[in-house]
């Protein structure tokens, strides 16, 4: 039986630390995918899942990519699932799950960055949607 760790996330960076690791860099992201769906009212809905990911300069990426990443930039991040155990201050053991990326690349032109404002309109026009029309998949809604 093959055992399969593998992960390939694409959506927009939340947080980024570079640090030293060695010789080389480390960067740090937090990264957030959005999954448009319909409720069972017809309302346009957006589910946001966010991954800690942890890139390697040399490994992951070049340095000059992990320097160009900012809050907001769009990534495509494909690498494997790593748990980690700890005690948080109340003594709980917790485990915590991250990417440990193999392959990072900045997304040129940022086009899966989703607005808020975007989502919320969408989510006012489509209000009423299933109440006089039938319903679509998501697929077939513009803006998400």
């Amino acid at each position: 039986m093959e055992h399969l760790n593998f992960v390939h996330i694409r959506g927009n960076v939340g947080s980024v630390q570079l640090v030293p690791y060695g010789e080389k860099k480390q960067a740090a992201l937090s990264v957030a995918t959005n999954y448009g769906y319909m409720d069972k009212d017809g309302i346009a809905l957006i589910e946001t899942t966010w991954f800690h990911v942890t890139a390697i300069e040399g490994v992951a990426a070049p340095l000059d990519t992990l320097q160009r990443i900012e809050r907001g930039s769009a990534v495509e991040v494909k690498g494997r699932f790593r748990a980690k155990r700890y005690v948080n201050s109340t003594g709980e053991e917790k485990i915590s799950y991250q990417v440990v990326a193999s392959e990072l690349n900045l997304i040129g032109d940022n086009n899966l960055r989703i607005v808020p404002q975007k989502a919320e309109s969408l989510r006012k026009q489509r209000s009423d949607y299933g109440k006089t029309q039938t319903r679509r998949p998501i697929h077939d809604v513009k803006d998400i």
